[in-house]
């Protein structure tokens, strides 16, 4: 088939490329305490997604809405949705998901907390949350700090669910040119989210894991 006879939208793609990034980015975080958790957005495709996977140094993967994750779930057993999710209906998906894989949503409200406790409860499973911090975007997230471990703590009060630390997006830096710019202004947004994972290490709530990631695609425990 010619490029030409290929009827669009269609990904098209250098899979030698693709191969060749994939890899790279496995080897480099073999041997380091972050572990990657592709975003399935970025591609939405299964077949890269199960490359990904494959390649090594994963934990899992990163969806961006619930549909992701119900498709995600087919073939990868702890996705991780990386937004909050209230309503109802959706609520109730992810506690369906949770009776089969290790799913892990964000929450940075009690509202948002009590709509996953109660759709667990009801479904009798377990969901993993993510207390989710504003790092500098001012899209979402609980402030860093006391405010991060009020909610944390409401977490782990709660039925249903299950604290799995903390996590941040610098979406808003990814811009910047200047790499040195770009890396100290980074580092400053991220201090906050680094320091509440420590004060969360030391506050001994029941935690599974301590996830300080940016962008959504990698672990640190």
């Amino acid at each position: 088939m010619k490029r030409s006879e290929i009827p669009t939208p269609a990904l098209v793609l250098d899979v030698a490329a693709l191969d060749r990034n994939i890899a790279r980015m496995a080897s480099f975080f073999a041997e380091g305490v972050c572990r990657l958790r592709p975003h399935f957005k970025a591609h939405k495709t299964p077949a890269i997604a199960k490359r990904q996977l494959a390649a090594g140094s994963c934990t899992g993967l990163t969806c961006a809405t619930v549909g992701e994750a119900e498709v995600a779930a087919e073939f990868c057993d702890d996705v991780l949705i990386a937004n909050e999710v209230v309503a109802a209906a959706k609520c109730a998906r992810i506690a369906a998901l949770a009776r089969r894989i290790r799913v892990t949503p964000a929450a940075d409200s009690y509202a948002g907390l009590a709509a996953i406790s109660r759709a667990a409860r009801d479904a009798g499973a377990n969901v993993g949350l993510l207390v989710d911090l504003n790092v500098g975007q001012g899209r979402c997230g609980v402030e860093p700090g006391e405010a991060a471990m009020t909610l944390a703590r409401q977490v782990a009060e709660s039925d249903g669910v299950t604290l799995r630390g903390v996590m941040g997006y610098e979406g808003h830096l990814q811009p910047i040119r200047d790499r040195a710019d770009r890396e100290s202004r980074t580092r400053k947004a991220m201090q906050g989210l680094v320091e509440t994972a420590s004060a969360l290490r030391d506050s001994r709530l029941p935690c599974e894991v301590v996830s300080a990631g940016g962008t959504g695609t990698f672990d640190i425990s």
